[in-house]
């Protein structure tokens, strides 16, 4: 696959090589937060993630949120789930670039939007929680597909 060639001024210049794409980074958590960094030397674009929650039996209705951060985790792009999820039910959030935002879930499932051609950085990271913080012992388990490029 040819890479792409960065000018650093004086005709220095960097190659930064795009890695099989898509590829599937893991993203599981059992602590009610799912977090996925972009690792030294790489950026990645997001292409979407999978995210299947089982929530505890903690009453409460949690309001899932997918975050883009800098790496000093400041959000870069954020958003909210539209429906809510109560105790003891299992549903999946689905984050697809330049997806509508549903109102609901039908009848598991939900599209979250994320920016197209959204690119992430060595430290950045992918962020999904829930923002009502009800239950860290809801169930999270899921994947990210994102095409890297090392190099960088």
């Amino acid at each position: 696959m040819s890479g792409l060639r960065l000018d650093f001024g004086s005709s220095n210049y960097s190659s930064v090589v795009s890695v099989a794409a898509p590829m599937l980074e893991n993203a599981v958590s059992t602590t009610g937060t799912s977090t996925v960094t972009v690792p030294n030397g790489e950026m990645w674009k997001v292409v979407s993630a999978y995210y299947s929650v089982v929530a505890s039996a903690t009453v409460g209705s949690r309001q899932w949120a997918l975050q883009l951060r800098n790496s000093s985790g400041a959000v870069l792009f954020s958003n909210v789930s539209a429906a809510t999820q109560t105790a003891g039910l299992t549903r999946v959030s689905q984050a697809v670039q330049g997806a509508g935002r549903d109102s609901a879930f039908a009848p598991n499932q939900i599209n979250i939007a994320i920016p197209i051609d959204a690119y992430l950085s060595s430290g950045m990271t992918i962020v999904f929680f829930d923002t009502a913080g009800i239950s860290a012992s809801d169930a999270i388990t899921g994947n990210v597909y994102v095409q890297r490029f090392k190099g960088c």
